[in-house]
Parts: structure tokens; C-alpha cells; sequence
């Protein structure tokens, strides 16, 4: 088949070319350039802003493609431009979706203060309620560089892709994924706290104990390139997500045991939280049912949990951000905090 990414050159792109290229697919990627870095041997690069597709219409065409999937769709005003544009281009369009789209997740962050919703979440589970889950009680500058998030939202893009005039519309909802060339360095607080031989790592109890959905980028490529390729695939809505609930502590626990930290973890009452009146009664847990794709599209993990963890390990290392400036002040506050958890449990 011939599928073209728009995007596809920073982090879970690069994974979705290498699968589809592992499946034997031809693969080209829309972008505007920015990245110089090689992505995968054989990539066909066209360049381009998001915002000139219609000018590049008729060139994408004669391409014949298969199937598009767009890494990055943002606000629903640039994927109705997006889906106009390509309008007849390729029979399936895979938009790339996130599990932020769920009332879960809005009660999971205190933003709705329902109970908690049965977990694991399936794709059928409600929706948020609110839409515009990071637009707040005034609009941001509109110099602001995160003044997009004002008008971010996965939901109406769903709508708009599944309700495509000609089929065809799939959608991936996301977790929490990490791996190499994560611009986001999810993994880095916890390992630079493991590197800098701090002798504790301070959570609360709520915290400790979430359980959150999490996916290896390798796997998560696979995942999305499945739903380009597949024909089962259309008109359908997926997850893809490790198996089974892991909390936070013992995501903690795994990493420790990786780069072989023999800190203590150590976790204290979080009365701030429980005190909140935005905040769930019982917690909510943002774990996935991902029954769905592996017995429809036949996906399964192509990397062993130990490697991805390892191999994520080493790029962060590889590639680490300075530390923030006030990393001591952190850590001061955490050892400042650690003594009166210590206190409060002696009076008790």
C-alpha cells in the first residue's frame, strides 16, 4: 500500500514509518522541513505548511495513495481545512487521537467532580462533557505561544474524520507514550532524581496509586500503522496501551530496578487533594481495554517491555535538558517535606 504521514518526522511518526516500512508499505511524509534529522532510509519527504495542502492537491493525487494519517491534528477548524484538502486524495484517513478525549480523564484532573468511571476504559466509554479541556476563564494573548490550546480539542476531529463524506475515517486514541526522541522527556524527572543518587522519591497517596495508560512509541507506530493498512480498520475507533494497570509507584519500581536505584520511595498523606471540593470522591484511574485492536487488526507489542524501558533509559541520558533552575529548591522542598510526613506519622 501507499501511505502518506502528515507530519512524521519527530517522535511517533518516526515510529509509524519504520512500521509501515517493516510491512512492506511505501511511505511518503508531508512536512514543512523543520526536522533535518534522517528518519528511516527510503522516506519520501514533501514539503509543505499544513495550511498549502490544497495548493499540493493535485500532486498528492498522482501519488495514488492508499491511506493518509495525520500525526497531528490540533483544533477542528484546521482539520475541516485538512479533510476539504484532501478530499478524494486516499480512501482511508487515519487521525491520530488522544485518550484526553474521555469524561475520565476531565475527573481524573479534579476538571469534572463526578465519580470515578469503570475502568479499564473501552472506546465506547463517554465522552468529556466540557470541550476545550485547556481553555480557561479568559482567552491567552494571542502572542502566547501555547494560545492554540484554546482551541484544541480531539473530539469534534474525531467527529469530522469518522464522519467523513467518502468513509473511511479511523481513529487512534493514545496513551501516555515514552521511548526515544520523546520531546516531552516523560521519563526524565523520576531518572534524574534516580542519577542524582537522591536517597528518597516523595509521592502522595493519591499519586502513588493512579494507574495510567502508557504505550513504547515503537508499539504505538505499530499500532497506528496497523490502522492505515488494515481494511478492518475503517469507520472504526481504537486504543492501543500496554497491558494490564501499572501505578505510578510501580513505574517507579521498574525504572529503579533498571538504572539500579536503591533510594526509598516514600509516600505521604495528600491532605491538599483530599480537601479539594473539584476533586473525586474515589479515584479515577485511566487504564485501557485494548481488546479491540488486537483482535480486530491482530496487533500485539513488537518490543519487550524490558528493552523499551532500557532503550529509553539510554536516550534520555543520551539527550538530557539542563535542569531547571530551581531543581535544588525542588529537592529542598521534597527532603522539607519528607520531615514533616515523618513528624505527622511520630504523633500518630
Amino acid at each position: 500500500m501507499r501511505v502518506m504521514l502528515l507530519g512524521g518526522t519527530r517522535f511517533i511518526g518516526r515510529a509509524v514509518v519504520r512500521s509501515l516500512m517493516k510491512l512492506g508499505h511505501d511511505v511518503w511524509a508531508y512536512h514543512r522541513g523543520s526536522s533535518n534529522d534522517p528518519v528511516a532510509d527510503g522516506l519520501t519527504h514533501v514539503y509543505g505548511e499544513r495550511t498549502e495542502l490544497s495548493c499540493h492537491r493535485d500532486s498528492l493525487a498522482a501519488l495514488q495513495l492508499d491511506a493518509i494519517v495525520d500525526m497531528r491534528p490540533i483544533t477542528e477548524a484546521e482539520s475541516a481545512s485538512v479533510l476539504a484538502a484532501l478530499s478524494g486524495v486516499a480512501p482511508r484517513f487515519v487521525a491520530v487521537s488522544s485518550i484526553d478525549v474521555y469524561r475520565a480523564y476531565d475527573r481524573m484532573r479534579g476538571a469534572d467532580p463526578g465519580p470515578p468511571d469503570p475502568v479499564p476504559l473501552t472506546e465506547d466509554s463517554p465522552l468529556r462533557q466540557r470541550l476545550y479541556p485547556y481553555r480557561g476563564d479568559s482567552p491567552r494573548a494571542e502572542d502566547a505561544p501555547d494560545r492554540i490550546l484554546d482551541d484544541y480539542d480531539k473530539i469534534p476531529i474525531e467527529r469530522r474524520v469518522l464522519n467523513r463524506p467518502e468513509g473511511g475515517g479511523v481513529v487512534i486514541r493514545l496513551p501516555m507514550v515514552y521511548g526515544p526522541n520523546d520531546y516531552q522527556h516523560r521519563l526524565d524527572p523520576y531518572l534524574r532524581r534516580m542519577d542524582d543518587g537522591r536517597p528518597h522519591l516523595v509521592l502522595t497517596e493519591r499519586e502513588a496509586a493512579l494507574c495510567v495508560a502508557r504505550a513504547y512509541v515503537e508499539d504505538a507506530g505499530l499500532a497506528i500503522a496497523l490502522c492505515a493498512v488494515r481494511p478492518e480498520a475503517a469507520g472504526r475507533v481504537y486504543h492501543t496501551a500496554e497491558p494490564g494497570p501499572c501505578s505510578e509507584i510501580d513505574w517507579i519500581r521498574r525504572i529503579a530496578e533498571q538504572v539500579g536505584w536503591s533510594g526509598r520511595i516514600i509516600v505521604g498523606p495528600d491532605e491538599v487533594a483530599e480537601a479539594a471540593s473539584t476533586v473525586a470522591h474515589d479515584r479515577q484511574d485511566l487504564t485501557l481495554n485494548t481488546e479491540r485492536i488486537r483482535t480486530e487488526l491482530g496487533f500485539s507489542e513488537a518490543t519487550p517491555a524490558h528493552t523499551a524501558l532500557s532503550d529509553t533509559i539510554a536516550w534520555e541520558r543520551q539527550f538530557r535538558r539542563d535542569p531547571p533552575a530551581e531543581l535544588q529548591e525542588t529537592y529542598a522542598r521534597e527532603d522539607s517535606l519528607v520531615e514533616e510526613w515523618g513528624r505527622l506519622a511520630a504523633r500518630a
